[in-house]
């Protein structure tokens, strides 16, 4: 599955070039403002965020803290990308704490390769996960739904990880066993009891746990 960028440009020349060039490599989602960023944010699972350092008059760099401290920033790199690739917005990039600096003038391969290597490195150390208010810390094993602790138990959790992890995809039952229980198969009894007590644990969540043989498990919109 393509990794998720969000990216936020107030030029739609620059937005469009960007998404034709590195459509094949990245699930890229566009933005105009930096309120529609925090919106794609709360709303999409990412893997990386991309912000044109001139976007409203120089907003991004200023943006930079509600960004990094909003509930749904789950410490993917962020990136900062210009035409203007002077040592001032290259320090100020760094010292704000941007994973890197793009000049646009740089080569498709290697704007493709900066990116995809640092996405990558975070994905393989990754311990939190964010989807619609729902936020998983792996190495506290614990949840929070509208920043509220969750309690949920060792097996809850692993669950929920593995659908948040694979969303919008579903997981095959024999997947779900596997990760969750390392066997090949679980009694139709055990795994509804446990989908059960997560959906009444997670009622204020838009989404919930759909089971069925054939398509396995997967997140599935309340309404």
């Amino acid at each position: 599955m393509k990794p998720t960028l969000l990216y936020v440009d107030d030029d739609e020349l620059n937005l469009a070039t960007f998404e034709h060039v590195f459509r094949e490599n990245f699930n890229i989602k566009k933005c105009k403002t930096i309120s529609e960023l925090l919106t794609e944010m709360d709303r999409t699972p990412h893997d990386g965020l991309l912000l044109d350092v001139h976007l409203e008059s120089g907003k991004s760099f200023d943006s930079f803290q509600e960004i990094v401290k909003r509930s749904s920033f789950c410490g993917c790199p962020l990136f900062f990308i210009s035409t203007d690739a002077s040592d001032l917005n290259r320090l100020k990039s760094y010292e704000l704490g941007a994973l890197d600096f793009l000049p646009r003038l740089i080569s498709k391969d290697e704007t493709l390769s900066r990116i995809q290597s640092r996405i990558n490195f975070f994905n393989q150390q990754r311990t939190i996960f964010y989807l619609e208010k729902l936020r998983l810390d792996v190495s506290k094993v614990k949840v929070l739904l509208h920043d509220e602790d969750v309690s949920v138990t060792l097996t809850e959790f692993k669950i929920l990880s593995l659908l948040v992890k694979n969303y919008p995809r579903r997981v095959s039952l024999t997947d779900v066993a596997q990760n969750v229980w390392d066997k090949d198969s679980i009694s139709e009894a055990t795994l509804y009891t446990h989908v059960s007590n997560l959906n009444a644990k997670l009622q204020k969540w838009m989404f919930e746990i759909s089971t069925q043989k054939v398509e396995g498990m997967g997140l599935v919109s309340r309404n």
